[in-house]
């Protein structure tokens, strides 16, 4: 009786042996193992605190992206044309104050329209809550040159915002989706590849210190490239539509997406919806002017956004910077 119990006694102590040793033998060292962002992350390793870890990452960009804001810009004080700060004004400015069919007509020496529709609808947005803010930041062409703190401050917010909504959210999605099902890297070295993408330092400069939206566009193409991975080929191309309708610079990236949804289309049905999906939702993007039937507009916008009759390399659009790029 005493040599059976002791046996019964042995048995769950090996499988407790077994069992606790598994996390040991299956857990996948980082590849960020002696880097200072792992040093300070790595207190948050369990899967409980991996939210902090996110937590962390995005409120250090905020803060990254404040502090750039600080400075100064180019065209800072620098009339008449005040640079590419005055220009996101000024359509701000121009899309609450006329109607659509002025949008891409309207007072082109100064700082024209020429950004695709999406970016239009995203200047109206910003400009409606920044003139309930403060209507003289966007005074019909009396607020031309305006550089106060104020709207400076809520022009850099409208960014921060936009790529708060967006980009961010598109990056941590894709690093868990590439990271960790493709690499098999574990969760922080997940988001710590999502903090090196997002606080990479072009982006910040352009976007938080010269000022533009880019991270809106490639929000979008990142979002396409999500639903792509995952093998939604619908979603893939309405996000990459919204990408090219935000900034026409998204087309750098056209071929790739085009063959490689193309080279996933395995049925005609799925070639139909994938067409349908695109030529739909281009055609809600350009419905205010279809339904006033004003194909005067929609001719101006494609000659605004591809300025071949205009000079390519026009000195207020950063298209030669952009074409060798």
């Amino acid at each position: 009786m005493g040599k059976s119990k002791s046996k019964k006694k042995s048995t769950p102590s090996t499988s407790t042996s077994i069992t606790t040793s598994k996390p040991v033998t299956t857990s996948t060292p980082s590849i960020f193992h002696n880097s200072p962002v792992y040093d300070v992350l790595h207190y948050f390793e369990k899967a409980p605190d991996q939210w902090t870890a996110r937590y962390i990452l995005v409120l250090s960009a905020i803060i990254l992206r404040t502090a750039i804001g600080l400075g100064g810009y180019s065209g800072y004080q620098t009339p008449p044309m005040h640079g590419d700060f005055e220009a996101q004004r000024h359509w701000m400015e121009l899309t609450i104050h006329l109607p659509i069919k002025d949008w891409y007509f309207y007072d082109l020496q100064y700082w024209g329209l020429d950004y695709p529709i999406l970016t239009a609808y995203h200047s109206y947005i910003c400009g409606i809550i920044g003139s309930f803010i403060n209507p003289s930041w966007f005074g019909l062409d009396s607020s031309r040159g305006i550089e106060g703190e104020g709207i400076k401050t809520f022009m850099r917010m409208c960014v921060i915002v936009s790529e708060l909504i967006i980009y961010i959210p598109g990056v941590l999605k894709i690093a868990n989706l590439v990271g960790g099902k493709k690499f098999r890297l574990n969760r922080m070295d997940q988001i710590i590849i999502a903090l090196i993408i997002v606080n990479q330092s072009n982006l910040l400069l352009i976007d938080h210190g010269h000022f533009q939206f880019n991270c809106i566009m490639l929000g979008f193409f990142v979002w396409s490239v999500v639903a792509l991975i995952q093998n939604d080929l619908v979603m893939g191309s309405f996000w990459f539509v919204c990408c090219f309708n935000f900034k026409q610079m998204g087309l750098y990236y056209a071929l790739f997406i085009f063959f490689y949804i193309l080279s996933q289309i395995r049925s005609f049905g799925k070639l139909v919806m994938v067409g349908l999906t695109v030529i739909l939702t281009q055609f809600v993007f350009l419905l205010p002017f279809i339904i006033t039937q004003d194909w005067e507009s929609i001719g101006q916008m494609v000659i605004r956004v591809f300025p071949f009759n205009r000079g390519l390399f026009e000195d207020k659009v950063a298209n030669f910077a952009s074409y060798p790029d």
